[in-house]
């Protein structure tokens, strides 16, 4: 685990399919995804369109490399090791994309997701899972309409030593709205989420929650499609105590839903609130469709 306090990156992961395997599906190769645009963020959280914020030392490293990752003899082996890369076919793979496995499948460095895999449009694929592991946002931003009374956004280590994603918050009386953080699917464009369900670990760190209600301390999802449309959401789920780890989210009621057939889900976000008068840090972390 690397060492914490990066502020957030903006870059999603999509895969897009260049070569058939022995098996018929395709192969995937990582691309780019440019949503600070998307989020309206680039001007307030100093992100550059197209480029990880901050930069990634260790793509930088790779690039400047002299060498290619081709070995041609089992000296590769103790190299790829010794960086934790995989040796596949007297290559050393890259290291895999956040929530993602890399395998060697016939001979050719493929990374896997971790969890669920989501269909886009136009034929790319989009990992369903964000554990925050990599040191960047992985995509998440904060909804910059939908702050609330939340600062210092960056990924941090949390409670228990996993990174996530924090923000600390001074939710005085008369403000009661939450806190929105979202992430496009497929670069914003349409996805296969609707009918998946989703969960996500959350913690508050700070005085104890007074208020054993969710109408007071609780966690939320919700989407839309890639205009921004059809804004549906689950539930409020009970987040409660504080200072512990809580699960939100269940296959009854945090099922994506109730988003026209014609549409996809392009946009996924969490709305967190703390009870009035609450002053502390929350932890999002392990967010997940199923």
């Amino acid at each position: 685990m690397r060492s914490a306090g990066y502020l957030l990156d903006i870059v999603s992961i999509s895969f897009a399919p260049i070569a058939k395997k022995a098996t018929g599906r395709p192969f995937l190769i990582l691309t780019g995804a440019m949503a600070a645009q998307a989020l309206g963020c680039s001007t307030i959280l100093g992100f550059e369109p197209g480029k990880p914020y901050p930069p990634d030392a260790g793509l930088a490293s790779d690039a400047e490399s002299t060498n290619d990752g081709s070995c041609g003899d089992s000296s590769c082996d103790a190299a790829c090791t010794n960086d934790n890369r995989l040796l596949c076919k007297d290559m050393c793979c890259p290291l895999p994309p956040p929530n993602t496995t890399m395998n060697c499948d016939v001979g050719v460095c493929t990374p896997h997701c971790i969890g669920l895999t989501l269909s886009c449009a136009g034929g790319s694929i989009q990992c369903g899972s964000w554990n925050f592991e990599s040191n960047t946002g992985e995509g998440w931003q904060p909804v910059l309409t939908q702050i609330g009374t939340a600062s210092n956004f960056q990924i941090k280590s949390a409670p228990g030593g996993s990174l996530a994603f924090s923000f600390t918050i001074n939710e005085p009386d008369m403000t009661h709205n939450g806190t929105s953080i979202r992430v496009p699917l497929c670069n914003g464009q349409n996805s296969s989420a609707n009918g998946h369900w989703i969960t996500a670990q959350v913690y508050a760190e700070g005085p104890p929650f007074v208020v054993q209600s969710n109408m007071e301390s609780s966690v939320n999802f919700y989407w839309t499609d890639s205009g921004g449309n059809n804004p549906f959401g689950t539930q409020y789920f009970l987040f409660y105590p504080a200072n512990s780890w809580v699960t939100v989210g269940d296959s009854t009621f945090s099922t994506i839903s109730n988003i026209s057939m014609d549409a996809g889900v392009a946009y996924l976000a969490v709305n967190i609130i703390a009870e009035r008068g609450w002053v502390g840090t929350i932890y999002v972390d392990n967010i997940q469709l199923h």
